[in-house]
This record gives C-alpha cells, sequence and structure tokens, in this order.
C-alpha cells in the first residue's frame, strides 16, 4: 500500500507504467519545490538531493522491480543503498539461459555453451541459496543444457521448498516449441520436496511412471507441455496428487489409452490437446467439470461416471464428427449446460436430409459453433442444432473470415425458442445471407435481450461492401422493428482484428494459463 496526493492505493492493482509515472511525478515535483527554494536560500547538492522513486514504500518498489527480468531486477541493486538489497525480496523469479547467455552460443562454440549452460545452473542454484529463507512465489526456470541436467535441477529441488514456491515453470527449451525428446524428469522428487508448490507447468520433458514415497497434498494445477509420458504416468499421478483439480496436456505424447480415474480424485477441470498416440480417453471421474478436447483427428471419448460434467468443447474433424458428438457422445450427459464445438463446414453438407443426426439437447443452455475454415457455408444448417436444444439460452456462432453464400434461410422453421435470451455472431462479413439468417433469430426467438454482431471486413473484393456507420444504423433498426421480442437490443461492432477468438475463455479457469 502506499499513498499518493491523499488517496490509498494497493500496488496489486497498479499498472507498471502508472507506478514508473508516479515515481517521476514525484521527482518533478521534488525538482520544482527545490529550484523555487534556490531563490530563497543556497541550494542543495545533487547528492542531497533524493529521487522520488526512491521516497516509495519496499512493498512497491519490490513490485516495480518483480517485473523485470532477473538480470535486470539484480542490475537495480547499483543504484543507491536503498535499492542495494530490494531484488532479494521479490517474490517472482524467471530465469531464461537464453535471454541471459545468448542463443548464438550454441551454434558458434558447442563446448563452450555447454560450459555456460552449467554456470548458469550453478549461479541459480547461488541465487536460490542467498535467497534460502525469502519467499519466492512464482519460479520460472527455462534451460536447454542436457549435459549433468538432471543432477543439477534434482540439486534446486529442496531449495523449491525452503523458498515456499508456489508457482512453478519448468521447461527444457527457450523456444516456443519445445522437443518433446527432453531428459526424463522426476516428478516425485519435487513433489516431495517441495510440499508448498499448487502450480506446476512441464515443458518438453520425459515424465516416466515414478513410485512416490508420500502423498502430495498441495499441487491444485498441472500443465504439461510437449511432455512425453510413460504408460501409467498419469495415473499414477492422479493417484498420488490428492488435491489436483486441473490437468492440462497440450501437444503431448501419450499412451494409445489414457484412462482418467481415482477413487479420490478430485478433477474438475481437464484438457487435451493434439496429442500424439492418443485413440481413446476413459473418463470417470466424480468431480469432474469442464473437459476440453481439440486434435484433426477422432479419438474415442468414453464418459464412464462424470455426474457433474456441465461443460463440453470439442473440436475434431471427419465425416462422423457431428453425429458424434451430437449424436452418440452427449446422448448420454443429460447434465450436460453447456456445449462448444468446431468443425470444418464441409461435414455440415446432408445434415437436414439425414434424421435423426442430432438428438434432442434437452439441457443445454448454451452453445457455441465454430466454423473454422474459407469454406462457403449454408447458415441453414445451424437452425438445426438451435432446433435441437429446446432450453438454449445463449447461442454464439464464430466464423473464420467465411464466404457465406448459401441459400436464404427459411422464415420460419415452426419452432419458437421460447429461453433463448442471447445471441452472439462473431466476425460476420456483412453478406444478405447473414442478415437472413439473424433475422431467423430474431423473428423466432419469444424473449431475446441481446444481440451482438461482430462485424469482420472480408479481404476478398468479391465479398459485399463492409456496413459503414449508416448501414450499421439501418440494419439495427430493421432488426429491431421485425424482432419478435419488444426488449431486444442489437448491437454491432466493426473489427479489424484477424485473432479468432472462441468465446470459450469465460469458462476456462485461469489457473490452467
Amino acid at each position: 500500500m502506499w499513498c499518493f496526493s491523499g488517496q490509498t492505493i494497493s500496488c496489486k492493482h497498479v499498472d507498471l507504467p502508472l507506478l514508473a509515472l508516479a515515481g517521476i511525478a514525484c521527482f518533478m515535483l521534488f525538482r520544482t519545490r527545490c529550484s523555487s527554494s534556490k531563490a530563497k536560500s543556497e541550494c542543495y547538492s545533487v547528492e542531497e538531493m533524493e529521487d522520488g522513486l526512491s521516497q516509495l514504500p519496499d512493498e512497491v518498489l519490490c513490485f516495480i522491480i518483480s517485473q523485470l527480468p532477473t538480470q535486470d531486477a539484480v542490475k537495480t541493486s547499483i543504484l543507491s543503498r536503498r535499492w542495494r538489497n530490494l531484488y532479494k525480496f521479490t517474490t517472482r523469479v524467471k530465469f531464461h539461459c537464453c535471454d541471459m547467455l545468448g542463443c548464438c552460443f550454441r551454434d558458434r562454440d558447442q563446448q563452450k555453451f555447454w560450459m555456460l549452460q552449467q554456470k548458469f545452473l550453478e549461479g541459480v542454484y547461488t541465487f536460490l541459496q542467498l535467497r534460502s529463507g525469502c519467499k519466492i512465489t512464482s519460479f520460472d526456470l527455462s534451460c536447454c543444457s542436457s549435459k549433468f541436467f538432471l543432477n543439477s535441477f534434482c540439486k534446486l529441488f529442496p531449495y523449491f521448498g525452503k523458498v515456499g514456491v508456489e508457482q512453478l515453470n519448468l521447461s527444457y527449451s527457450c523456444s516456443p516449441v519445445p522437443f518433446k525428446s527432453g531428459p526424463t524428469f522426476p516428478c516425485h522428487q519435487l513433489l516431495s520436496a517441495t510440499p508448498s508448490l499448487k502450480y506446476l507447468q512441464l515443458a518438453g520433458f520425459f515424465v516416466p511412471k515414478s513410485r512416490f514415497e508420500n502423498s502430495c497434498n498441495s499441487l491444485n494445477t498441472l500443465k504439461l507441455y510437449c511432455v512425453t509420458l510413460a504408460p501409467g504416468a498419469v495415473e499414477c499421478i492422479l493417484t498420488n496428487c490428492l488435491s489436483l483439480k486441473s490437468l492440462a496436456l497440450l501437444c503431448c505424447a501419450l499412451p494409445t489409452k489414457l484412462c482418467i480415474h481415482g477413487s479420490n480424485l478430485l478433477l474438475e477441470f481437464l484438457m487435451v490437446e493434439y496429442c500424439d498416440n492418443l485413440e481413446e480417453i476413459n473418463l470417470h471421474a466424480v468431480n469432474l467439470i469442464t473437459f476440453e478436447y481439440m486434435d484433426v483427428k477422432m479419438s474415442e471419448i468414453v464418459f464412464n461416471h462424470v455426474p457433474l460434467l456441465q461443460n463440453i468443447s470439442i473440436s475434431m474433424y471427419g465425416d462422423n464428427a457431428i453425429p458424434y458428438v451430437f449424436g452418440k457422445l452427449t446422448k448420454d450427459l443429460h447434465q450436460l449446460k453447456r456445449l462448444s464445438f468446431s468443425t470444418s463446414p464441409k461435414y455440415y453438407q446432408g445434415l437436414d436430409e439425414i434424421p435423426g443426426v442430432i438428438n434432442t439437447l434437452s439441457n443445454i443452455k448454451e452453445l457455441v459453433l465454430l466454423v473454422a475454415s474459407e469454406l462457403e457455408f449454408d447458415l441453414r444448417k445451424i437452425s438445426l442444432f438451435l432446433d435441437a436444444c429446446t432450453v438454449l439460452q445463449k447461442f454464439s456462432l464464430v466464423t473464420k473470415g467465411a464466404a457465406f453464400d448459401g441459400q436464404r434461410v427459411a422464415k420460419t422453421s415452426g419452432v419458437h425458442h421460447s429461453q433463448l435470451k442471447e445471441v452472439e455472431f462473431c466476425r460476420f462479413t456483412g453478406t444478405k445471407t447473414e442478415v437472413d439468417f439473424a433475422l431467423y433469430i430474431l423473428k423466432t426467438a419469444v424473449v431475446l435481450e441481446r444481440m451482438y454482431i461482430g462485424i469482420y471486413p472480408l479481404l476478398s473484393t468479391k465479398s459485399e461492401p463492409l456496413w459503414d456507420e449508416e448501414k450499421q444504423n439501418m440494419i439495427r433498426k430493421q432488426f429491431q422493428e421485425q424482432a419478435l421480442s419488444k426488449n431486444v437490443v442489437v448491437i454491432t461492432q466493426v473489427s479489424h482484428s484477424r485473432v479468432l477468438r472462441f468465446p470459450r475463455e469465460r469458462w476456462r479457469p485461469a489457473s490452467t494459463w
């Protein structure tokens, strides 16, 4: 906490630029007062002047230093006596070998590179020794060295426990996409030596099936990225990490069958994306609430016992993707409330000609459909999914700049959506077909309260002109007049961002990322 102009501000809610600006303001104010006093009294020497930033409380300065790379944070110790030991009290530490040593060493001199890597790890070890007894909440370490790697890393484990690390990121690479053939990582040793650990992220390692001497009662979030897991490794971790609530497997190499089960399993969130070799996922998790799966292939997903599962996000491709997800997969999940689905538009073809492909989803309250392709797409297919969700309250359609060019949507399908309150169309391009589809929703939603239309300009010269402000006003007025609900508010917004935003981030736990 610190005071400025009579107000108390918490440093946890202040951005770094604002803090720097406050320091500069204090310094300028001091210089102004000093200049005014020169005419009345003798001038202060430069050595006697103290900058405004150094007048801030220690906790604010430590917060500022914690936002810097570790090597820069250490350099602040030479600024003055006041700053000499402040870096030792930062709670966030980050060591990346390539940032400190330079990536060029690996290309020029291999032997010199290994020597520097060893010195780097020894420096990290010495840093932790000096910080023993001081709290470090977050510790981030990336190291590309394989020589003496295991022994050097294991030597750090006890010190992670001594400084009370709660969030730990360890990577066998400084590149964004690590190799999956990294050294063996002893998870059981790390978890046994760090009883305070709550969040663990590993990247680029091989994780074997290990025998835990003691169970881990603190870890609640585990994220594995580009990690190779031996058969039984995941099951072993789940059995021994009794408080684990969130598990993310991203671009990992897994056994053909992944079993998520345990008599005391507390797991609430599971994400499996683009994992090699995986053919089947077997879920027996009594506390699982959210499940995400994404891959270019289709894996068999078996829901043995998931009584609390409410949120599912599925992205898969194949001729049977839609019948599998909206038929077999959701058949027995009566408690399911939110479903998001992504596939190519070509797999929607012929759905209206095959009865019974889409089951009646009587409990789905929120539906998100992502059309991830530039192919032409008939929006009439979407009405099949809306009609199947009889108690739907929120619907989101996300496109990727697709050129919709299908036939006009029917004015009504004979189905009135009696509970639909919110509709979100992302990255619409302003075509006539899209307008007709939006009108279809407005004419069938009895209690609709809000319709958001995100307009995205196509780069193709064949596309219709972008909705300018005048056209947006005309469209909004037309929608308001023809809407079945008299309380609906239509919002249009032009976005030039090429980033495709999938609305699932709202219900993904922040600890996973």
